[in-house]
């Protein structure tokens, strides 16, 4: 019993060293933008007019824009976001081109009327929406 007992402790050091390999330099970083990229934040979308946003261009509503709020806008002007309705299932992607200050702490959106239309009807006002950040450097 205790052969195989050190056979077995034998056989686990070894697996434990072959797969205790380095990562390289960037993995930790890259993981960390993937993991961010990946979180959901669950809130409300609503749609407004757009025009001379915080980043400091002049959009239209037939651009797909949205506007944040200051605790997930963080100067991330041109950042494209994936954002889907809960209720239907419809998923659009908007640049990040302005800030919203009522929807200072808070997962809530606003959308341009384009944005919003692509995933629910304007009559609707207010949608459920799951957003996350598409990965820095994205584009449609």
């Amino acid at each position: 019993m205790s052969r195989l007992a050190l056979l077995c402790m034998f056989l686990c050091t070894i697996f434990a060293i072959t797969f205790a390999s380095p990562l390289p330099f960037n993995a930790t970083a890259t993981a960390t933008a993937e993991l961010a990229k990946r979180t959901n934040h669950y809130g409300t979308a609503t749609y407004f007019d757009a025009g001379l946003g915080a980043c400091g261009y002049h959009d239209t509503g037939s651009d797909h824009i949205v506007a944040m709020g200051i605790n997930h806008y963080k100067g991330y002007c041109n950042r494209w976001i994936q954002v889907t309705n809960t209720d239907n299932g419809k998923t659009v992607t908007a640049k990040i081109r302005d800030l919203c200050e009522s929807c200072a702490d808070s997962n809530r959106i606003d959308m341009s009327t384009s944005a919003f239309s692509a995933i629910g009807a304007k009559s609707e006002g207010v949608l459920n929406v799951v957003w996350h950040y598409e990965a820095e450097g994205w584009s449609p």
